[in-house]
């Protein structure tokens, strides 16, 4: 959801009086920062519709985000945290009715729930929400909805200056190390950047540097799913076996 508006008391007096709203809203609070960590970044990504909270290289949290739709896309690219709001104020972010539909204050009824981290100039932001079925799905007209402990959890964790990536990966790989298993999720292809398929796999497994050992039919399985479940695609090879298995 974008539209964040910030507005102080003069202002939103005027505003009040101009659009016939209640003149005693709840003015927008800016944020103290907190002491969050130098290192700290975060990933989105959309097909699996994740936000992973890193601390250096060492994964933090993971919390499950509702993300744009295909004709409103959550941006991708690398970005900031450019902003933090406590209790932010909505307003009609799009053109056709900007201007002539009254704001909401903070409260039960305003769709980004009681934090705001906005991370583009065009206003699209991780948030909170005040409908919790929407997270985990593909609904917003751009933003990151999340669930409101979590977007205020988050929202001490970062600090104005975080880095935020939003990333399309159609394939995700990890690896037990312990029992030398490989695993590797498919999702679908929200935004049409190219469906799951071998050589994504393929691409991921050598960016992280693993030597693989994969199964054919697995990965078929795998890729014939498509349901952003994590199954068991090989296991670690010694270097002859990985070459021959890409």
């Amino acid at each position: 959801m974008m539209g964040i508006r910030r507005w102080g008391a003069r202002w939103l007096a005027a505003l009040a009086a101009a659009v016939s709203i209640a003149a005693h809203a709840p003015v927008t609070a800016l944020a103290q920062e907190p002491a969050a960590p130098a290192a700290a970044r975060i990933v989105i990504n959309v097909p699996s519709r994740t936000l992973t909270l890193y601390a250096g290289d060492r994964v933090s949290r993971v919390y499950p985000v509702g993300v744009g739709q295909r004709r409103w896309p959550t941006p991708l690219g690398r970005w900031r945290i450019l902003e933090k709001v406590v209790n932010p104020t909505w307003g009609y972010p799009y053109n056709d009715y900007k201007g002539s539909l009254p704001v909401i204050p903070p409260g039960p009824r305003n769709p980004l729930g009681t934090r705001w981290m906005g991370f583009t100039p065009e206003e699209h932001g991780i948030h909170g929400t005040n409908q919790p079925g929407t997270v985990g799905k593909v609904v917003s007209h751009g933003c990151v909805r999340m669930r409101m402990k979590d977007a205020e959890e988050l929202f001490e964790l970062v600090a104005v200056g975080t880095p935020v990536e939003v990333r399309h990966d159609t394939v995700r790989v990890k690896v037990d190390a312990g029992r030398g298993w490989i695993w590797a999720a498919a999702y679908p292809d929200v935004y049409g950047k190219g469906r799951a398929s071998r050589a994504r796999l393929n691409a991921e497994v050598r960016r992280q540097g693993i030597r693989a050992a994969l199964s054919e039919g697995a990965v078929r399985r795998l890729l014939a799913r498509r349901d952003g479940r994590f199954y068991v695609v090989g296991r670690l090879a010694a270097p002859d076996q990985a070459r021959s298995s890409h």
